[in-house]
This record gives C-alpha cells, structure tokens and sequence, in this order.
C-alpha cells in the first residue's frame, strides 16, 4: 500500500498521494497493537490462580483494547473499500461521494487518534499490572524480554524454563545441554507465539569439544568459575552441601596437586 497502492489510488481517484497517506497510519498502528496484544496474551495466560482479581482486571483491559483494535480495524478495511476502492472513481460533483470522503477521512484520523491514545493508555495500566504482581527477579527477566536469539541452559536440577522463552527473540533457540532428574513443564503457548524452537544435546566428541573451545576462545567467552587447590575439597564439598555456592568448582590439579 505504501508504494503501488498509494499511487493506484492517487491516479485513479485525481488526489495527490499526499492526501491519502492519512489510510497508512491505521495499519502501522493495527500491527503494533496486535504485537503487543500477543504479548499481553502469553503473560495473561501465565498468571497465578491466586492472582485472581488481578487476572480478572488484566482481562477486562485486554477486553477493551480488542474491542477498540477492532473498531478501527474495521473502518480502516471495509469503510475504505467502501468509499475509496480500487474499481470506482470519486465523484466530484455538488453531491457526489468526494464528500463522503472526506467525512471518511475525518472519521478514520479521528479514530486512529483516539484508539492510540486510550492503547497507550490500556498498555501502560497492563505493565503496571505486571509490574504490581513480579518480584524483583521476575522484574529482572521483564527488563530482558525479547533481548536474545539463543540461549544454553546448563541447569541440571528442576526449573522453569518460561522466564526463558521470554527473554528469547522471535525464532530464537533454547538448547538444553543439563539433565534434570525430573520432567520439566514446557510452555507451549510462548513457543507458538513467537516461533521459538527448543532443542537439546549431550557432551559431543573430541572434535565438536575442540571447535567449541576455539570458538570460545576466538570470542572471548569466558565461563565464570571458582578454582580450587587440592586442599580445599573437603571446603568444597561441604559448601556444596549447603548450598553455599555461586560458580561452578574448577579443581586446579596441575598447579595444587603435590608430588609423593
């Protein structure tokens, strides 16, 4: 529409395409709307059931934001073909359909006007809502949403892997290389949403290990460890034990380990 169609209709209809640009804000807007409206769609599902009233309100304003989305929807498509198709000139005579147009056209920037205005308003009382119901880690994970195209889950014990579909892109890649003892809920309504694929693998052999290394090194990805002496195994294990522990233990065996 931004190119062919706006010419189609200048030369059809006598206007310059500076006159129509006004039938390319609805869409633009439409689209970003509905982007958004996804996303709101996928954390709404998510919501605790205890988090009822919460999630009755979060609801309600999603409710009004469709049902604003689709007024303008609708004038933007079928009020248009209505008054400004492709197969019938404007009449420009005393009472011909110029002056139809034109109240189309009031009627449409009008609308687009109020709509975005009260979206803004709906979308900014949704985030509040968020907002009011994550801790300070979920506030986190809000602030990185859409920021990664892939990441590599190394968690060998149970978690939730939604938090991670969140901060993935669109068609972004979650691969688990961890092993957990028991099965973990998959969410498939985030995979859905923003076509996102997960995979897994195992240690891999000499050479995939090696490649992985340089490739490491060649990026600088660096892991984040604690190194240990020999001396301080037994430490270790007893921190393990508690829980006491940040980083991965990397045993310095070649620098610690004392002779016989």
């Amino acid at each position: 529409m931004k190119e062919n169609g706006l010419k189609k209709l200048s030369e059809l209809h006598s206007l310059q395409e500076s006159e129509l640009k006004f039938i390319i804000q609805p869409w633009e807007q439409i689209v970003e709307c509905r982007r958004v409206l996804k996303w709101t769609y996928a954390y709404g599902f998510y919501l605790p059931e205890k988090e009822k009233a919460k999630k009755q309100f979060f609801e309600y304003l999603q409710g009004q934001a469709e049902a604003d989305l689709e007024r303008l929807h609708e004038c933007a498509e079928k009020e248009f073909l209505d008054h400004l198709g492709f197969n019938k000139k404007l009449d420009y005579t005393e009472q011909g359909s110029y002056k139809n147009f034109v109240l189309f056209r009031i009627k449409l920037v009008g609308l687009t006007e109020v709509t975005g205005n009260y979206f803004d308003k709906i979308t900014h009382s949704l985030f509040d809502l968020i907002e009011a119901c994550l801790t300070i880690d979920d506030q986190v994970i809000l602030a990185a949403t859409s920021t990664l195209d892939g990441i590599i889950d190394t968690v060998s014990a149970e978690h939730p892997i939604l938090p991670l579909f969140n901060i993935l892109k669109p068609h972004g890649k979650l691969i688990m290389v961890g092993a957990s003892a028991k099965p973990l809920e998959l969410p498939v309504f985030p995979l859905l949403m923003g076509r996102k694929i997960m995979g897994g693998s195992i240690i891999g052999g000499m050479k995939e290990t090696q490649e992985m290394l340089d490739f490491a090194a060649k990026h600088n990805i660096t892991p984040e460890v604690e190194v240990i002496s020999m001396d301080y195994v037994n430490t270790a294990m007893e921190r393990l034990s508690k829980s006491d522990v940040k980083y991965r233990f990397v045993l310095d065996v070649g620098k610690t380990l004392k002779a016989n």
